[in-house]
């Protein structure tokens, strides 16, 4: 009887040594084989727009008088200096107005003059108490009436001589002549524009950004790009003004970029500038390696893909995104690095902190 009570002890003993709590520990210590490959940056992804060589100051010139344009010194696109004549109106009225000031000052001269003689005529009667205070005063007013009116002429014939000056339209610096609004015989009015003037410093770019791509990709991408020329060499370009609001033609923004030199192109020539995407880099991964389910710990909130990275032995979720898939291998953005352990394969099997193990390559 005694033996058959040790027999079933001996059986219970050993039931409860293989109990799945056992189990459950041994089988956690074994370390899931893994194999691993390291994430490859992909190129920097590329924004490409069209943009305008433009000179950094543009003008319309106008003539400051009004007339009839008797000749065109200059064809468009002209390199021109500082001072040289442009367009020419005729003269002739401009030049009998000046006549006429300048003989309008001659008489307020020679009247000054009279009235300065009275007055010192009317002093010296006064003195000897000869004319009354009255008639002094008089002389005074006369004097000060004439005065200013000469001092009147002077600026009528001043504005006369600026009006001549006027008659001929001149360059204000060197440039270039961009466009041409007017031909000879044609009556032109005062302000009226008759030629698009480009000022002969450095060039810039400008280019019509899209609001929506503006606000897709950040404003910060659009701070400084390349500028490509035809022989393959590239120029930098740093945004220098940016519009405030969209033009109501074409409902985009207009900006301008400064150059790190000048370009050797024509004004109003097309040119191709490139803006590196500022986001993160893109990695290249096999495409075993996505995880499109989320861990349990993240069921309740995950929204994006995962990849497993082998962390002190242990297999830890990285949250990605998938931008590309080309074959075998998908592009993603995330959080990663050259030098991160990625899982390549089984990762449906994996779960947080599990252990692992890298085999060798």
């Amino acid at each position: 009887m005694v033996w058959r009570i040790a027999l079933v002890l001996s059986f219970v003993v050993s039931v409860l040594g293989c109990s799945p709590q056992t189990k459950s520990t041994n089988s956690q210590a074994v370390a899931q084989p893994v194999r691993v490959v390291m994430p490859v940056v992909s190129q920097t992804q590329q924004l490409t727009l069209s943009g305008i060589v433009r000179a950094r100051t543009e003008v319309e010139l106008a003539f400051e008088v009004p007339g009839r344009i008797t000749q065109r010194e200059v064809q468009a696109g002209a390199l021109v200096s500082e001072g040289q004549a442009l367009y020419r109106l005729d003269l002739r009225d401009l030049q009998q107005r000046l006549t006429a000031q300048q003989a309008n000052l001659a008489a307020a001269e020679a009247a000054l003059a009279t009235a300065e003689q009275e007055l010192q005529r009317v002093q010296q009667l006064r003195a000897d108490s000869l004319v009354s205070e009255s008639l002094l005063d008089q002389a005074q007013l006369q004097q000060q009436q004439a005065a200013r009116q000469v001092d009147a002429n002077r600026a009528q014939l001043q504005l006369a001589e600026k009006a001549l000056a006027d008659g001929v339209l001149r360059a204000p610096a060197a440039g270039t002549v961009l466009e041409l609004r007017a031909e000879q015989n044609q009556v032109v009015a005062s302000g009226q524009p008759v030629l698009l003037f480009a000022y002969a410093e450095q060039t810039e770019i400008e280019v019509l950004l899209p609001p929506l791509t503006l606000q897709q990709q950040g404003q910060a991408v659009f701070q400084q790009g390349q500028v490509m020329l035809a022989d393959g060499s590239r120029v930098g370009a740093r945004l220098r003004e940016l519009d405030g609001a969209v033009s109501a033609s074409a409902r985009t923004l207009r900006a301008r970029y400064a150059l790190d030199q000048n370009l050797s192109m024509p004004l109003r020539s097309v040119v191709k500038i490139e803006f590196a995407d500022a986001a993160e880099a893109l990695w290249q991964l096999p495409l075993s390696a996505i995880d499109g389910r989320c861990s349990e710990q993240q069921a309740q909130a995950c929204e994006q893909m995962q990849v497993w990275q082998v962390v002190d032995n242990r297999a830890e979720p990285l949250a990605i995104s998938v931008e590309q898939i080309t074959g075998e291998y998908a592009l993603v953005r995330g959080a990663l690095s050259a030098e991160m352990q990625i899982i390549a394969a089984g990762t449906h099997l994996l779960t947080r902190s599990q252990a692992v193990r890298v085999l060798p390559q």
